[in-house]
């Protein structure tokens, strides 16, 4: 996982290979809304424990339910850092102008597999 920030800001974890982030307590004070950390944090402490540790500090993660305008996200969040895990653009309904502030996806695994794909055909062709 790549890691953006500093210890003033906060730190965003995010893993090239699924798009999930998992971001610390710090970041999401200093870019979000009172109100949505809020609603996020009861969601997921008022949830269940989610069977793993969180990559960071080894704390018990929790998860839970999360309501949005159009539905509910299930999030996940770890009860002694308080950093949320946040899946591929879970991170959207929450903070809209995301896209902005966080790391651009480097080539997905998706992209380089369609390239390569692509290449090889255009091998194959080449040699009839």
């Amino acid at each position: 996982m790549e890691m953006h920030g500093d210890i003033v800001t906060g730190y965003l974890h995010h893993c090239s290979t699924c798009l999930g982030m998992l971001i610390t307590n710090q970041w999401l004070v200093t870019k979000m809304e009172t109100q949505v950390i809020k609603r996020i944090k009861n969601g997921i402490f008022n949830g269940v424990n989610a069977g793993y540790k969180c990559p960071t500090c080894e704390g018990e993660m929790a998860k839970g339910q999360v309501p949005t305008i159009e539905s509910s996200i299930e999030l996940d969040g770890c009860v002694k850092c308080s950093s949320i895990w946040f899946d591929n653009r879970e991170i959207e309904p929450f903070l809209p102008e995301f896209e902005d502030i966080t790391p651009q996806p480097s080539e997905t695994i998706t992209s380089k597999l369609s390239s390569g794909i692509i290449d090889f055909l255009k091998r194959l062709n080449q040699l009839k």
